[in-house]
């Protein structure tokens, strides 16, 4: 794998208007976050196809998996938010939308009327990821009370432990609003939902980041990185994280 680096120094950072660089540092981090997140929601579910798992097991991966999906799609919405100021708000998306490519003018299309409408993200992100709501509980615990596996599960070890009931009642309450018939659908339709924005908000913030930057230099980036060769050990299919893990 080759990999090119660019040094990012102060007289670059003195190019960019302070709306073009508090933009572009903080679109880095936010696609940090998001890969990461990503990597770990997919990670989480290949634990079964990768080892050998009881059901409790596949129980508790799905679970983790599930839970870093949600703070993912928390994690989505949040930025869709902060562009209606740091991008739209300080106009400099009117600097910039003649320098993103037709990718990412495509992916901002998409986003758009993504989030110009009612969508699961946003629900997601209101009422299952960044608050804790013990209304929210009370008011969805009878309906995931007749469910198998409504159980707390105790590993005797910090980290072995899964409240499975806990889970059950946030999980279907969040189902529930997506497709109120059928949660199988309702899984799928978030899955799909949740992947389709990851992929279109990368593609944005890549496309972003880049016209800041060659708009800065004033030229093709390929012309100011420097290349590095590496060699990864495991691919993206032969990862996969467990919840239930051996005590320290």
């Amino acid at each position: 794998m080759k990999i090119h680096i660019l040094k990012v120094t102060e007289q670059l950072l003195n190019t960019m208007t302070s709306e073009e660089r508090s933009f572009f540092l903080l679109a880095g981090h936010i696609e940090n976050e998001i890969n990461s997140l990503n990597k770990v929601f997919t990670w989480c579910l290949s634990n079964s196809d990768l080892h050998e798992t009881t059901e409790i097991e596949k129980l508790a991966d799905g679970m983790q998996g599930l839970l870093y999906a949600r703070l993912l799609a928390g994690k989505l919405n949040e930025f869709w938010q902060v562009l209606q100021t740091s991008f739209f708000g300080s106009k400099l998306s009117k600097n910039i939308d003649p320098h993103l490519n037709d990718q990412s003018k495509k992916s901002l299309k998409y986003l758009k009327s993504y989030f110009g409408k009612k969508n699961i993200i946003s629900n997601v992100r209101n009422n299952s990821a960044f608050h804790y709501s013990p209304e929210y509980f009370e008011k969805h615990w009878q309906d995931a009370l007749g469910e198998d596996h409504f159980e707390f599960v105790f590993g005797g070890t910090v980290g072995n432990n899964v409240a499975f009931a806990s889970e059950l009642v946030a999980n279907i309450a969040f189902l529930h609003e997506i497709d109120p018939t059928d949660r199988g659908n309702a899984l799928s339709v978030f899955f799909k939902e949740s992947q389709d924005v990851t992929h279109e908000v990368t593609e944005f913030i890549e496309g972003t980041l880049l016209a800041i930057l060659e708009k800065s230099l004033g030229d093709s980036i390929g012309k100011f990185v420097s290349e590095e060769e590496l060699n990864p050990s495991r691919s993206y299919g032969d990862i996969a994280i467990p919840h239930f893990i051996v005590p320290a």
